[in-house]
């Protein structure tokens, strides 16, 4: 393998990205489900913690109810 070639996990965390960003959630569902087994538990920064933050920063602020009330 050179060193241009992108690994597994890389290549399935581009996937589920762009999954998640068209909406098809059920594909990109079964993304991070390849990446969690991928990945396994290892104590290091993994694509399955990136393909997370891209969950948690693309989800909508809730407001409170008190902030609705005015």
């Amino acid at each position: 393998m050179s060193g241009r070639d992108i690994s597994l996990e890389q290549q399935i965390l581009v996937a589920f990205k762009l999954a998640y960003e068209t909406g098809q959630l059920a594909v990109a569902d079964h993304l991070l489900c390849a990446l969690e087994r991928l990945c396994g538990e290892v104590n290091r920064e993994t694509a399955v913690d990136d393909a997370y933050r891209t969950i948690c920063s693309c989800r909508p602020l809730r407001t409170s109810r008190c902030d609705r009330m005015y």
